[in-house]
């Protein structure tokens, strides 16, 4: 992964509540696709615009939501400001509970090919 891109390997919700798996590349890019489809198609404030996705810090992580395959893109245009930010970045999910557009996600079912996405102030 470049310097904007992580896999997160756990998180203490989904982790205990789901099945994980670790995001292969072929995961990442298919789920890429997907979610760049989806955004082009959506109604918010990225629509028609899927390089968006390009230029943001990406987390990916991996869940089974019963037998589908999900892989989570987790979507920052800037990191929090404090010393370990960084080193948070690449360790945890960061979902805060506002932000507004700075902050998105795709929900990418791998199985059904189906996104679900979400913009915090939304």
């Amino acid at each position: 992964m470049d310097k904007y891109s992580v896999i997160i390997h756990e998180h203490d919700y989904y982790s205990k509540n789901y099945k994980t798996f670790i995001p292969t590349k072929e995961d990442i890019s298919k789920g890429l696709i997907l979610f760049k489809k989806e955004i082009n198609s959506s109604d918010y404030f990225f629509k028609g615009s899927p390089e968006i996705v390009d230029s943001v810090y990406k987390q990916y992580f991996g869940y089974y939501d019963d037998d589908h395959k999900v892989l989570m893109i987790n979507c920052l245009c800037e990191l929090m400001e404090f010393p370990d930010s960084i080193d948070y970045f690449n360790r945890k999910l960061i979902i805060p509970d506002d932000g507004g557009i700075c902050y998105f996600r795709g929900y990418v079912n791998l199985s059904n090919n189906k996104v679900e996405l979400q913009v915090n102030g939304n």
